[in-house]
């Protein structure tokens, strides 16, 4: 497990930043979603919400993996993460289902994931350069 940078959570909680989320299942299908759900409750931990991730979920049973991507403008993050726990209730769920009901969605879940790498991809010289 290692500590997001600053920056990096920064851009992650700013709304306006895009993010991205690949699982891959137990055959090597790589799936995509952007994922508007993703937070962090501490450096080291994201988590998201569970809103009409059927295959997402269904590959993060099978394998536990995923890599997120977050950007901004030409700012650009990859971060590796593995599934911790899935939890269906708690703080953390009612506390982002109070958010995703101002857009008329809710989620059934929070996934908890913890960190362990983070890169630059933004398109400069630091491209591919782990940060974390």
């Amino acid at each position: 497990m290692v500590s997001i940078p600053a920056n990096v959570l920064n851009l992650i909680n700013r709304p306006d930043s895009m993010k991205v989320m690949s699982t891959c299942s137990k055959d090597g299908m790589p799936h995509v979603i952007a994922c508007g759900s993703v937070f962090t409750p501490d450096d080291s931990t994201l988590a998201v919400g569970e809103v009409i991730m059927k295959v997402t979920s269904a590959n993060l049973v099978d394998n536990g993996m995923a890599s997120f991507m977050v950007i901004s403008g030409a700012e650009a993050y990859q971060i590796d993460a593995k599934a911790r726990q899935r939890l269906t209730e708690g703080d953390l769920l009612d506390g982002l289902n109070v958010k995703l009901d101002r857009i008329h969605l809710k989620a059934v879940a929070v996934w908890l994931f913890d960190v362990t790498a983070v890169t630059v991809a933004s398109a400069n010289d630091e491209a591919g350069k782990r940060i974390a």
